[in-house]
């Protein structure tokens, strides 16, 4: 019975960090991605950016600017690695190690260290 009772409590924390993960229902990503997918590829940079300068300034610790960083990694010269990282810490300190916000900002990581430093993608994977 107790090995049920386990099962079933993974089951619902999985599930519940599941719904904390879906699409995003962000109105600056939903535009971004609406300007990408209709071949504007330019907007849609520039929609992402101006939403991470002004969180920047209103929130810089919060959420949202983890979401936006995760978004524009690699923009307008930016440095990929150190968005992803802010990216990670944040949504640490706002969701706990476990969140699959937190997987996301890992992935992201992985993905970029990936071409050149693949020991370090590995550590982003296992850490995901």
């Amino acid at each position: 019975m107790p090995c049920v009772a386990i099962l079933f409590f993974a089951a619902m924390s999985l599930s519940a960090n599941a719904q904390s993960c879906g699409p995003p229902i962000d109105p600056v990503i939903i535009a971004a991605a609406r300007a990408r997918k209709e071949g504007r590829k330019d907007e849609a940079i520039k929609i992402l950016w101006d939403a991470r300068k002004a969180t920047e300034q209103s929130a810089p610790d919060s959420p949202k600017m983890a979401l936006y960083l995760r978004n524009t990694a690699g923009l307008n010269g930016t440095d990929a690695v150190a968005a992803l990282q802010r990216a990670t810490d944040i949504d640490k300190r706002a969701f706990g190690p476990q969140n699959c916000a937190v997987a996301q900002d890992l992935y992201g990581l992985a993905f970029v260290y990936q071409p050149n430093q693949p020991s370090e993608a590995e550590q982003a994977y296992l850490r995901g």
